[in-house]
């Protein structure tokens, strides 16, 4: 099925959306991205608007709801977050007309939702990708390109969106390499530098970090994110914390058999994107990592050898 047809019902809901807007995402890097390009698109159009991130390890949660609801906002989409609790999506409701885009395992909720699962499960097609085809339908925008396909390689999901790393390679040549694999772009080109910048700022300052980041991203041009200080000095600082815990797994990881555990602490909440790391250092291995503050939180990943 065609994005175009997937994301026709956003197209119209955001032609009548007007007043004030709230974008709840989540913090990860898809989530930034895809608030960043609709913000994009009502900046664009000049209607009033607001990001709200998500909390970490959490969906949609009363805390960011009470917020909204003291915004006052006309409108609520909601980007990239699964599992959406229903009686706090009716506290919104109350007073805002809803969309949801998303593309996590499908859910029915009584609001427009729009997710490619639901009409095939195996349409894995990141959020990011969905918003820039709605802002797309309205107008062009060059520094779309680049954030689009950002939050669309953190999800490893760069065939998702063919059309966008096709025209990068045009207008931002120096961001990628055609040859790369996504391993590779995301370990060795600009554009997984730019992933990397643009997810330390929820890893190193939470949910605003998470929104100076999307909020950031509606009006920067390439140029201007290269030279803001504040996001690179945040990536150094993740990056030098990243480096220490690897360094660490090195002398304290556990293996047996196919399984390899590591436990490590840290304030920075970077359990998922160590085990990415891992799991892209050791093929065919099941890689639990363990972040141990004042309980274990663990994420698992498994890595195959493709032949």
């Amino acid at each position: 099925m065609k994005v175009e047809k997937i994301v026709e019902s956003s197209v119209k809901f955001m032609e009548n959306v007007e007043g004030k807007i709230a974008i709840v995402h989540d913090d990860d890097a898809d989530g930034i991205c895809s608030a960043s390009l609709i913000g994009r698109l009502l900046e664009k159009r000049k209607v009033k608007f607001k990001m709200f991130s998500a909390e970490w390890n959490k969906s949609l949660s009363l805390k960011v709801v009470r917020e909204v609801k003291k915004y006052r906002a006309d409108f609520v989409i909601i980007l990239d977050i699964p599992d959406i609790d229903e009686n706090l999506l009716r506290k919104l409701e109350n007073f805002s007309r809803i969309m949801i885009i998303d593309h996590h395992m499908p859910r029915k909720y009584n609001v427009l939702y729009v997710n490619p699962r639901v009409y095939d499960l195996s349409l894995y097609i990141p959020t990011s990708y969905l918003c820039f085809k709605i802002l797309e339908h309205f107008y062009e925008d060059k520094d779309s390109l680049w954030i689009c396909a950002a939050g669309c390689l953190v999800d490893y999901s760069i065939r998702a969106c063919k059309d966008v790393m096709k025209r990068i390679k045009k207008e931002f040549k120096e961001l990628v390499d055609c040859r790369m694999k996504e391993d590779e772009l995301m370990e060795k080109s600009r554009l997984g530098l730019i992933v990397k910048i643009v997810s330390s700022s929820s890893v190193l300052k939470g949910r605003k970090g998470a929104e100076y980041m999307s909020s950031f991203l509606v009006k920067a041009d390439l140029r201007e994110f290269w030279e803001n200080k504040k996001i690179l000095k945040w990536f150094e600082e993740v990056e030098k914390e990243k480096e220490r815990i690897i360094r660490r797994f090195e002398r304290s990881a556990k293996e047996f058999k196919n399984f390899m555990y590591f436990g490590f602490k840290s304030r920075l909440r970077l359990k998922s994107i160590i085990a990415s790391i891992l799991s892209r250092k050791f093929k065919n291995k099941i890689i639990i990592v363990g972040q141990e503050n004042k309980k274990i939180k663990l994420s698992i990943r498994l890595s195959l050898i493709h032949i």
